[in-house]
């Protein structure tokens, strides 16, 4: 798994029910959409998966009755997510570091208002679009078709964090310690 990818091949390895040791929410699996979390990594790596997805205990899953996933998505694997992670988590840059459940939940979302709406779903309109990107990319077989997809990917990736320093309301110089940072 990794930023907007997962590379789940469809395979099933188990049955759900009640008759399992730790049984979890059955809204977890039947959800149409829902964020999962990689746990092992120094920083978020999130991405959208679909229902009947059973995940192990190595993601953390968001699920969100008032909060648009794929704004979210946007927000979590943005640069300032990371930055604002790194000051949350002492393990950062460790080999064995782990992504904390509650790191991830102190992370501020933007309330969204009549006044950032259209930012709102201009960021869950580019989280979608990444998402297809980075599915795409895999399709392709030349390095033109390869360069083709890095350059998009990375134009989706800029856009995203332009429209997330703008919906946090981040001044030049604020933007500019956050970029350095990611650098």
């Amino acid at each position: 798994m990794h930023k907007y990818e997962n590379f789940w091949n469809g395979d099933s390895w188990i049955q759900y029910g009640e008759w399992l040791a730790e049984p979890r929410q059955p809204e977890i699996f039947s959800a149409p959409e829902k964020i999962v979390i990689r746990q092992t990594a120094d920083r978020i790596i999130a991405t959208v998966i679909g229902p009947n997805i059973i995940c192990r205990n190595n993601l953390h899953i968001v699920l969100s009755d008032t909060v648009d996933h794929k704004f979210m998505l946007a927000i979590l694997n943005s640069k300032l997510a990371d930055f604002y992670y790194y000051q949350l988590n002492p393990e950062t840059g460790e080999a064995l570091a782990e992504v904390k459940k509650t790191h991830v939940e102190q992370l501020p979302l933007p309330l969204i208002s009549e006044q950032n709406q259209t930012l709102h779903d201009e960021l869950a309109k580019l989280a979608s679009k990444m998402l297809t990107a980075k599915a795409e990319a895999h399709t392709a077989l030349s390095d033109a078709d390869r360069n083709f997809f890095s350059n998009r990917i990375e134009f989706l990736e800029n856009k995203i964090n332009q429209a997330v320093y703008k919906i946090y309301q981040l001044n030049e110089e604020e933007i500019s310690l956050i970029e350095r940072r990611a650098t």
